[in-house]
C-alpha cells in the first residue's frame, strides 16, 4: 500500500494543478509562490515574479487600488476585485482576483489568491458595445451613438458656441436596389459612408441612421456660414461618379440642416434635422432645407391630416354597398369619393370609357389635393386600402350608370383604376379586383387596371403572374404615362397589356416643337404593331386633337373633353347622345 501524501504535499499539488492563476503572498505583500497558470497568465517565469509586490504586476492606474486591497487582506479581511495584470511586452489581461488571509492566532501572516482570467469577457463586452453603437455595414456610428454624442455636445456647448446637425438621404436609392440588386445598394451605402468621412472633420460624428439615411453632427462649428461650406463639400464629394454593376451612377442626396438654438436637447435637434430633411426631399432631388420653427407646426398638421385620412378611409370601406344611390348623387361634403374623367373616341368624340380618380373632401379644410394625400397614403401604409376603395367605387359606378341607362346601351363601357406599386407588393390585388367585380355584378371586361411603367417594371417576375391571372378572366391592363419610365420592350411584349397611354408631356410637344410629333407617332406605331390601343393623355386644345387624329391615335383624354367630375355629372354631360361636352365641374375636381 502506497503511503498517504502529507497535507503539505497535497496542498502543493492542488495549488500547482489549479486551472486558474494562483499565488501566495507574505505578510509584506510580496509574492512567495505562483502556479504554472499564473506564470502563463502574466507571461513571465515563476522566478521573475516571486519576491515582487503583487501591486507591481498590475497596470499602473490599478496599482494603488491593488496595494490597498492587499493591505486590507493582510489586516485580516478577505477581498475580491477586478484588475489588469501586465505582461512583459505591455499586454494587458483582465482578472477577477479573490484574496484571503492565511493566519494564526493573533493575525494574518500571509495571503493566498486566485486570479480568474476574464479577458475574453471584456472582448465580448467590447463586441457587444460595438454592435450597440456601430452600424455593421458601414462602420459608422448608429443612431444610439449619434444621440449620445449630440447629448454630450449639447451639455458642454457654450452659449456663444455653435452646434449643427446635417441629415442626409440618398435620392432614388430604391431604384438602385431594385435595378441593380441589394449588393449594389450596399456598395452605394458604403461609398456614401466613406465619402462622408473624407468630407467632414475628424471631430465630427458621422452616422448611418437607417437604410439610406445618414447624419453628421458638426460639433463646434464657429459660424452658420461654416456649416454651409461643409454642406457644399459633402454634396460635391457624394456627387462624384460611382460604378455599380457596370453602370456609372452619380449619387445625389437631399440634406436637412438643423442649427442648435441654445436650448434644444439632443433628441429635439435630431427631430429638427429630420423635419428639415423632409422639407428638402419635398423640394425634389438634391434638395436642401434649413430647419425653421414653422416646419414643426407643419409636421404636426401633417400627422393630424394622416389620422383624418385613416379615419376617412375606414368610413369609406365600411360603407354598405346596398345603401345609397350607388354613385349618382352629389359628392360627399366629408369623405373620400371617386371622380370620373371621360376618355373619348377622337373621330366621333363619343365617350367610350372613363378614368376613376380619387378625391377627398376634408370636413375642415375642404378639398385636399391628391398630390398631397396620395403620397401620404403611401407613407402611412394605406395605399392598398385606397386602391380597394377605388376598385369598389368604379365597379359600383358602372352598375349605377347601367341602371340609369334603363336597358339602353351603357353610356360608359369601361372604367380604368390606377393601382399603386405598394398594392401590388402586398399581393392582394387579384383578390381585391375579384371582390369589387363580384360585389357590383360587373363583367371583368369593363374594368381596366392602370399601372405606370416604373411600377410595372419594378419587379416584373413577381408582377407578371398577377396580371396574367387578371387578364385570363377578362380584366384589361393599361400602361399609364408611357414613355416616362423605365420600360423594356421585351418585358412589354410579355405583359398582357391592352392599352398604352401616351403621357401628357408628349402631347404638349405636338404644338410646341417643330418636330414634336415624332415621339407620339412612334408610340402610336409601336402600339399598332403590338396590337394595343392608344390613349393620348392631357389633350387640352383643338390643335392637339387634330394632330392626334392625323397620327392615327384612336382615343384621347383631357380637359378638352371634360374634367374629372362626379358620376352623375358625367352622365348628364353626355346627354342623350353620349358626346363629350364641356361641363362646369365642382372645385374638388
Amino acid at each position: 500500500m502506497s503511503p498517504s501524501p502529507s497535507d503539505g504535499a497535497l496542498t502543493r499539488a492542488l495549488f500547482e494543478s489549479h486551472p486558474d492563476p494562483s499565488f501566495t503572498l507574505d505578510r509584506g505583500g510580496a509574492v512567495t509562490a505562483v502556479n504554472g497558470a499564473f506564470a502563463a497568465f502574466v507571461g513571465q517565469p515563476a522566478e521573475a515574479v516571486v519576491g515582487r509586490p503583487l501591486a507591481a504586476l498590475v497596470a499602473e492606474p490599478e496599482r494603488a487600488a491593488a496595494q490597498a486591497a492587499v493591505d486590507g487582506v493582510l489586516a485580516g479581511v478577505a477581498h475580491a476585485w477586478q484588475t489588469e495584470f501586465v505582461g512583459p511586452h505591455g499586454t494587458a489581461s483582465l482578472a477577477y482576483v479573490t484574496l484571503v488571509p492565511l493566519g494564526v492566532e493573533g493575525g494574518a501572516v500571509a495571503a493566498q489568491g486566485v486570479a480568474r482570467d476574464v479577458t475574453v469577457y471584456r472582448v465580448i463586452e467590447e463586441q457587444l458595445q460595438e454592435r450597440v453603437f456601430t452600424d455593421p455595414l458601414t462602420g459608422l456610428a448608429n443612431r444610439t451613438q449619434l444621440l449620445e454624442a449630440a447629448d454630450r455636445a449639447v451639455r458642454r456647448a457654450r452659449p456663444d458656441g455653435h452646434l449643427a446637425l446635417l441629415q442626409l438621404d440618398v435620392d432614388d436609392f430604391r431604384l438602385v436596389n431594385d435595378g441593380f440588386g441589394q449588393q449594389a445598394g450596399d456598395r452605394l451605402l458604403v461609398s456614401v459612408a466613406e465619402r462622408l468621412r473624407r468630407a467632414t472633420r475628424g471631430i465630427d460624428t458621422v452616422a448611418r441612421l437607417e437604410s439610406d439615411a445618414f447624419a453628421v453632427l458638426l460639433d463646434g462649428a464657429p459660424q452658420r456660414d461654416d456649416v454651409h461650406l461643409v454642406v457644399a463639400r459633402v454634396r460635391e464629394a457624394l456627387g462624384a461618379p460611382l460604378t455599380l454593376a457596370s453602370h456609372v451612377v452619380r449619387p445625389s442626396v437631399s440634406i436637412g440642416v438643423a442649427h442648435w438654438d441654445g436650448g434644444a436637447s439632443a433628441v429635439e435637434l435630431l427631430r429638427e434635422g429630420g423635419l428639415a430633411l423632409a422639407e428638402a426631399q419635398a423640394r425634389g432631388k438634391g434638395g436642401l432645407a434649413v430647419y425653421e420653427s414653422a416646419m414643426h407646426a407643419a409636421a404636426r398638421a401633417r400627422v393630424e391630416l394622416a389620422a383624418d385620412l385613416r379615419e376617412a378611409l375606414r368610413r369609406a370601406l365600411a360603407d354598405d354597398p346596398a345603401e345609397g344611390d350607388g354613385g349618382l348623387g352629389a359628392p360627399p361634403a366629408d369623405g373620400l369619393w371617386a371622380a370620373y374623367q371621360p376618355i373619348v373616341d377622337l373621330a366621333g368624340r363619343r365617350v367610350v370609357k372613363a378614368e376613376a380618380l380619387v378625391r377627398w373632401a376634408h370636413p375642415a379644410r375642404g378639398p385636399i389635393s391628391p398630390a398631397e394625400f396620395v403620397p401620404m397614403a403611401e407613407e402611412q401604409g394605406l395605399v392598398a386600402d385606397l386602391g380597394r376603395f377605388m376598385l369598389r367605387s368604379a365597379c359600383r359606378q358602372l352598375r349605377a350608370w347601367d341602371a340609369a341607362a334603363a336597358g339602353r346601351t351603357a353610356a360608359v363601357g369601361n372604367v380604368a383604376v390606377n393601382v399603386s406599386g405598394h398594392h401590388l407588393e402586398q399581393g392582394t390585388l387579384v383578390h381585391d379586383v375579384h371582390a369589387a367585380l363580384a360585389e357590383a355584378g360587373v363583367a371583368p371586361e369593363r374594368l381596366t387596371i392602370e399601372l405606370t411603367e416604373s411600377v410595372a417594371m419594378r419587379d416584373p417576375e413577381r408582377v407578371l403572374p398577377m396580371l396574367h391571372e387578371l387578364a385570363a378572366v377578362g380584366v384589361r391592363l393599361a400602361i399609364d404615362d408611357f414613355g416616362t419610365g423605365y420600360s423594356s420592350l421585351a418585358y412589354l411584349h410579355r405583359f398582357p397589356v391592352h392599352v398604352l397611354k401616351i403621357d401628357k408631356s408628349f402631347v404638349d410637344r405636338l404644338t410646341e416643337e417643330p418636330r414634336g410629333d415624332v415621339l407620339a407617332r412612334a408610340m402610336v406605331g409601336l402600339a399598332d404593331a403590338l396590337g394595343l390601343q392608344t390613349v393620348a393623355e392631357g389633350v387640352e386644345t383643338e390643335a392637339q386633337h387634330a394632330q392626334l387624329l392625323a397620327l392615327g391615335c384612336p382615343l384621347g383624354q383631357g380637359w378638352l373633353y371634360g374634367r374629372p367630375s362626379p358620376g352623375a355629372l358625367l352622365l348628364r354631360a353626355l346627354g342623350g347622345g353620349g358626346t363629350a361636352a364641356h361641363a362646369t365641374v365642382c372645385a374638388a375636381a
